[in-house]
């Protein structure tokens, strides 16, 4: 009976966490000479077109942005942010979003854009 149980456990967790997808859409710009970026460890931040932030996929509030920002970067030894913004995100959101970044010391930041066709 214990067994039944811990496959069913296993089964919900498994299954609810390849259910997600992005924590915010973002559409991003295309630009023909994008080349995929090779680095690890870095931290993931997207804007979307209505305004939303995420971190590594995971939704932040914008006043908690920087200090949710901050948590990450400490947990990590690279100090390089890629900012994913959508095509139709306000421009005040992305500036807000870079200089959070750049007020926690922040050297490099990629900008992440869709390959052209």
């Amino acid at each position: 009976m214990a067994d039944v149980a811990f496959n069913l456990l296993l089964f919900f967790i498994l299954t609810s966490a390849a259910g997600r997808g992005p924590a915010v859409a973002v559409q991003l710009p295309l630009a023909g000479s994008a080349v995929p970026s090779t680095q690890a460890g870095v931290v993931t931040l997207a804007v979307s077109a209505d305004g939303a932030f995420s971190l590594d996929d995971r939704p932040v509030l914008r006043e908690a942005l920087p200090s949710e920002l901050q948590a990450l970067l400490a947990a990590r030894r690279l100090r390089v942010v890629r900012l994913a913004a959508d095509r139709g995100a306000a421009w005040s959101e992305v500036v807000y979003a870079l200089d959070s970044a750049r007020s926690l010391g922040v050297a490099e930041v990629e900008l992440a854009a869709g390959a052209a066709p």
